[in-house]
């Protein structure tokens, strides 16, 4: 069976994505050494998961992007730039100043909140 090499990046990054999705899915929230909070926020199936999160001011989010094409991170009522384009398996970090009612850059249906209560 002959593998093109192209083909075979493919594969290693696809399962590199899965094995990064599956690490990462087992730590949603956790408090550093300091007292932070970080949060993360996966992007799969062309999801924000989760959709909403409930955040404090100073708040770590850190966005994986785990589907095969690219998102970004955008206010959704002006379509300001919160992120660059994340490609497959990069992350993105963004401290909390305020409530952030965002979406894909690239994909408007997807939807997201960051809610100060």
């Amino acid at each position: 069976m002959f593998i093109h090499v192209k083909k075979y990046g493919s594969i290693v990054k696809v399962s590199a994505v899965c094995l990064t999705m599956l690490l990462t899915s087992l730590v949603a929230t956790f408090v550093d050494a300091g007292g932070q909070t970080q949060h993360l926020v996966t992007i799969t199936g062309f999801k924000f998961v989760p959709a909403v999160l409930n955040v404090e001011r100073g708040d770590t989010i850190v966005w994986v992007n785990h589907d095969i094409v690219p998102h970004s991170i955008v206010v959704r009522s002006s379509k300001e730039a919160v992120s660059p384009v994340m490609e497959s398996g990069d992350t993105f970090t963004y401290v909390v100043g305020s409530s952030l009612v965002y979406a894909c850059g690239l994909h408007p249906s997807m939807k997201g909140k960051l809610a100060i209560p």
